[in-house]
Parts: C-alpha cells; sequence; structure tokens
C-alpha cells in the first residue's frame, strides 16, 4: 500500500514560455520593475503542460511510412518542449525489473503515469529518465508479485542447529532462511541487483518484522489471500492449504519436504508415487532426513472431500 499524503502542492511546468533576456548594458530598472517582471515570470511558470503522447492506432489501421515518420518527427518536437527528469534509483530497494514512474494528481487523490513521457531505464546503472510537462510530486512503483509464482522452494532441518532452513526459489531471486522458535534469519539473498536487505542478513526478526523488511524492499514473496487475482495459478483451497502448512511445520525437523518437477501434473509416474505428497494443487516431495525413521511412510495422500 502506498501512504497517501493529507496534502500537496503541485509545482507548474509552462513549455511554450521563454524567460525574456537580460536588459542591455547600461540600461538600468528600479525594484519594483524588476519584482513586476519577477512576478510576470512567476505566473507564466505557473500554467500547466499537460502533454501526453498519442495513442497507437486501433487495430486494422495501416499507416504508410511517411506517415509514421512525420508522427515520430512530431512526437519528437513536442518532447523537446516538455521537462527532463533524470533520477538514481535508490539502493535500499531491490529493482527486479523496471520500476513505473507515477505523479501524485491532487485534484483526483491519486497516483497516476498520464503524464510520463519518453520513459527509459537503464539497467546497469539502475537509473531512470523521462519528459513530463508537469511536475507534480514524483513516485516509483514497483509490481508487488513480480517474483512469483515460486520456481522452487524446499523446507529441511539444519544440519548444524536446532533449526529449520527454507529456501524459496522465485522468478528472479533466491532466498534462504533460518527459523528458530519463534523467530527467523534472513540466510542469503542470491541474484539481488542492489545491497537492499543486506544489514538484515543473520539478524533474529519475527516473521511479521521480516514481511514487511521485505515487502519494503520490494522483494515480496509472501502471497496474500488474493494473489490468485494478480499471479496465475495461485488459487489454493484455504482450509487445505492451512493444514498442509501446519503438518509440514510439524515435521520439518524429522523431514525434508521439497517442490516436485511433477507439480501440476495430471499423471505421475508410478516409480516415484513413493516419494510424493499430493494434494489438490500440488505435489510435494517427501523425503526423510533419516533413513531408518521411514518405515512405512510410503505415500501421504490429503483426499478433499
Amino acid at each position: 500500500m502506498v501512504p497517501l499524503p493529507k496534502r500537496l502542492q503541485p509545482m507548474s511546468y509552462q513549455v511554450q514560455y521563454r524567460a525574456p533576456s537580460p536588459p542591455p548594458p547600461g540600461v538600468t530598472r528600479t525594484p519594483e520593475e524588476i519584482e513586476a517582471e519577477m512576478r510576470k515570470i512567476e505566473a507564466e511558470y505557473e500554467k500547466l503542460a499537460l502533454y501526453r503522447a498519442p495513442s497507437p492506432p486501433p487495430p486494422g489501421v495501416t499507416r504508410t511510412p511517411e506517415e509514421i515518420e512525420a508522427e515520430m518527427r512530431k512526437i519528437e518536437a513536442e518532447y523537446e518542449k516538455l521537462a527532463l527528469v533524470h533520477i538514481d534509483l535508490p539502493q535500499d530497494v531491490m529493482w527486479l525489473e523496471p520500476p513505473v514512474v507515477v505523479q501524485w494528481q491532487e485534484s483526483r487523490r491519486l497516483w497516476t503515469t498520464n503524464y510520463v513521457n519518453d520513459f527509459k531505464y537503464n539497467e546497469d546503472k539502475l537509473t531512470v529518465q523521462f519528459r513530463t510537462g508537469i511536475l507534480w510530486p514524483i513516485g516509483l512503483a514497483t509490481l508487488r508479485y513480480s517474483n512469483l509464482p515460486y520456481q522452487g522452494w524446499d523446507i529441511k532441518p539444519d544440519p548444524n542447529g536446532s533449526g529449520v532452513i527454507v529456501l524459496v526459489t522465485g522468478v528472479s531471486v533466491t532466498i534462504s532462511w533460518l527459523c528458530v522458535g519463534n523467530y527467523v534469519k534472513l540466510r542469503s539473498i542470491t541474484n539481488a541487483t542492489t545491497p537492499a536487505l543486506k544489514e538484515h542478513l543473520n539478524k533474529k526478526y519475527t516473521v511479521k518484522k521480516m514481511v514487511q523488511l521485505m515487502r519494503l524492499a520490494a522483494c515480496d514473496v509472501f502471497p496474500a489471500s488474493d494473489a490468485h487475482a494478480h499471479v496465475e495459478g495461485a488459487r489454493k483451497q484455504p482450509a487445505l492449504e492451512r493444514h498442509t502448512y501446519h503438518a509440514m511445520a510439524f515435521l520439518s525437523r524429522a523431514y525434508n519436504f521439497q517442490w516436485s518437477t511433477q507439480h501440476g501434473s495430471e499423471k505421475s509416474n508410478s516409480e516415484n508415487d513413493s516419494e510424493l505428497w499430493r494434494s489438490n494443487d500440488a505435489m510435494f516431495a517427501v523425503r526423510p532426513t533419516c533413513p531408518r525413521r521411514w518405515r512405512d511412510m510410503r505415500l501421504i495422500v490429503l483426499v478433499e472431500k
């Protein structure tokens, strides 16, 4: 969620106005004349230049190369009138994809991209550049679930302690936590684009605090109850999901739970059925930490009535 400010004062930019040239040498002006001219300049600058690039033609409409070139020249001429804004992206946010530049429109009480033109993103230098005709307050937005769906995950006992290691591979990064009792430690983040969250490595936090820190850094791998509306294939049965999580947590000190390559498939290999924990939506590979504890646990099946 973006905290909305109570009151913002929009700043204006006028593209057509050009400030007058200074008076020639030897010409003197009174303070009143200078002040009156400055007020006139400020009044002109307060006029807004709300330019928006034209929308692409509707499907089925064809244009000649000459028409396309003429339109591009016209757009470039309009761009030259706008203010050029260059921003170095903050390093405490993990930019996994190009950010979305937004501006706060006080009259409508919302963030808008209507007047952001000619956007350019430099992934190597982590900078953005765009043109706009109105200098409203500027913000940078990212997609919340850009790291979903999971590409893989693993839950296993910590061989060096009494905790549990949780490993999640997202679309862009791989994250590892160590869970002990009622606290969690962030062990590592692979393929991170910035040093974000580096200062929180190997520090004890509650689960709630860890989720908050990672979301502030735009590294959200914690799907909410409505994640299925934003990520394809994320819908689950709440009761079955909650029961499965509790069962896995209860057995996590003795068994290794791992995402299976047969996730979502209708047919499974009979030779591998002894290693699958099947639910309505997914399959989990279940392997005991100690072979002696395998016993009769050949297959766990959760059946939804």
